[in-house]
């Protein structure tokens, strides 16, 4: 077994294969959400009949260096065919790679960048202390994340979240509209009932 080899065994943590693998799912069907309106599954991660895909794409950007929600923003966002019939198994494919070699340095829509970025800290939080989404952004000591995606990125509203951060997130909101725009398209039902439960009318 060469040196690469070697280096890659001892760094092959089941835990943070599992974490990245999470990231890959959630930014494969996050951006397919944003950009062209498909439906998220549920989150029930193992168990997604893409799984070992989403493994195997996670594990090929960690071996290369790569973020993997970046990867599939980019993947996603330059196949040749369809954006929404790109299946998990293309993100591993050599087109894929070749795409990104390509597209790497393209400017980033700063929205999906931050959504991205929080939630890869929810599910690295997730792996390593085993507490759900609603536990992890519903306390006060964990004070990296915005009112914004702690009231957003649970599956379902979550009342406590949203009686404690709800008026902030609300701030936030009115104050970005690039990010509205984002969630919006990423996320309309969860906007327009988040707004219901704040007695916005018509709309941020």
């Amino acid at each position: 077994m060469g040196s690469a080899a070697v280096a890659r065994t001892v760094q092959a943590d089941p835990q943070q294969q599992f974490a990245d693998a999470m990231r890959a799912f959630d930014a494969y069907y996050g951006t397919r959400r944003a950009v062209f309106g498909i439906d998220w599954p549920n989150r029930r991660y193992a168990e997604h009949r893409s799984w070992k895909a989403f493994l195997k794409a996670a594990r090929r950007c960690s071996d290369n260096g790569v973020d993997v929600e970046r990867f599939i923003e980019v993947v996603l966002g330059h196949m040749p065919k369809n954006g929404d019939s790109v299946t998990p198994n293309d993100l591993v494919s050599a087109k894929a790679w070749k795409l990104w070699d390509e597209h790497k340095n393209d400017a980033r829509v700063d929205a999906a960048g931050r959504w991205a970025y929080f939630t890869g800290l929810v599910i690295q939080m997730q792996v390593s202390s085993g507490q759900s989404d609603e536990a992890i952004l519903g306390t006060a000591l964990n004070a990296q994340f915005p009112a914004w995606f702690r009231v957003l990125y649970p599956e379902a509203l979550d009342d406590r979240i949203v009686g404690s951060w709800g008026e902030e997130a609300l701030a936030d909101l009115r104050a970005d509209r690039d990010l509205v725009r984002f969630l919006r398209a990423a996320m309309a039902g969860k906007m327009e009932a988040f707004e219901r439960k704040m007695g916005v009318i018509d709309g941020l």
